[in-house]
């Protein structure tokens, strides 16, 4: 029914197989170099450089800071921050600015306006952002600082020039920690104009959810000790059962173990006191921040 193949056939046909098996693995292998070639051409092989947000950081001469927000409207080209500034050392609130460069213009700052602040509470504006600005830098900056080795360096990021602008800083000027935002992890959103009070019962909602996170983790906390301890006690009542079946000897060895078992006890209920206290401290907070909520829509 077929035919027979003759062998210069059967020869051809698999060099036909051979050539489209290496054509196959040459357009994979040239795809592969393709790739590699062009990731750091066109720019994709850039380590993310993005703050973590919702994490204290260390300063220079302060406390920390953490990024409670930082949203970007890529439409009104702008930026907004928020930040919760841990201050020591008699540190002013006055006594701190912030600068902000974007990595492809890094010579060049930013427009920044402290829009409010109290407290530990600022929120910032950062204008006139480019559409590609790949990465932005904020610097926070501590203008009470005298100390004349110690120079602002706006110069962020890597294989850039100093320019005249960062050796005109003031020496009395110093750089408390430099905050990042990455175009590829910063959250796009649109960025809305509020009143001072909007920005206050913003910032008192979020912290009555960061206390109420608190809570829920005291909660938990103090669950975990009372089934440890109800674990303890049945192992003592367990011990206690068997006592008349054992020696003198086994009987030292349990009362021994009852007794460590007793101040393991205590220890726990020493953990659930102070659990008990610092919840009760929280909830006062957010009865208190309720209050001023209240007083700041009046």
């Amino acid at each position: 029914m077929f035919k027979k193949l003759k062998s210069n056939d059967s020869f051809k046909l698999n060099t036909k197989k051979s050539n489209v098996y290496y054509s196959i693995m040459l357009f994979i292998f040239v795809g592969l170099a393709f790739f590699s070639v062009s990731k750091p051409l066109l720019g994709e092989d850039d380590p993310i450089l993005n703050t973590q947000p919702k994490t204290d950081i260390s300063m220079r001469s302060m406390d920390t800071v953490s990024i409670e927000n930082w949203e970007y409207d890529s439409k009104q080209n702008s930026m907004r921050v928020q930040l919760n500034i841990k201050q020591v050392n008699n540190t002013s609130m006055n006594d701190i600015s912030f600068e902000a460069v974007e990595k492809i213009n890094p010579a060049q700052l930013l427009p920044v306006k402290v829009v409010y602040k109290e407290a530990e509470n600022y929120i910032v504006e950062i204008n006139q952002v480019s559409p590609n600005f790949k990465v932005v830098a904020l610097d926070i900056v501590n203008n009470s600082v005298e100390d004349s080795n110690y120079e602002i360096d706006i110069n962020q990021f890597e294989n850039t020039e100093e320019t005249d602008q960062e050796n005109e800083k003031e020496s009395s000027k110093s750089i408390e920690v430099t905050l990042y935002a990455d175009q590829r992890k910063v959250k796009k959103s649109a960025i809305k104009n509020k009143t001072k009070a909007e920005f206050a019962l913003e910032i008192i909602n979020a912290e009555q959810e960061k206390i109420r996170e608190k809570i829920k983790e005291i909660d938990a906390a103090y669950i975990a000790l009372n089934d440890e301890e109800k674990m303890i006690k049945q192992k003592m009542r367990d011990i206690s059962k068997e006592m008349k079946y054992l020696v003198d000897q086994e009987k030292e060895d349990a009362q021994s173990n009852i007794s460590s078992m007793k101040d393991e006890i205590k220890n726990i209920s020493d953990k659930e006191f102070l659990l008990e206290s610092d919840k009760k401290i929280l909830n006062e907070k957010v009865e208190k921040l309720e209050l001023k909520k209240s007083d700041i829509s009046k």
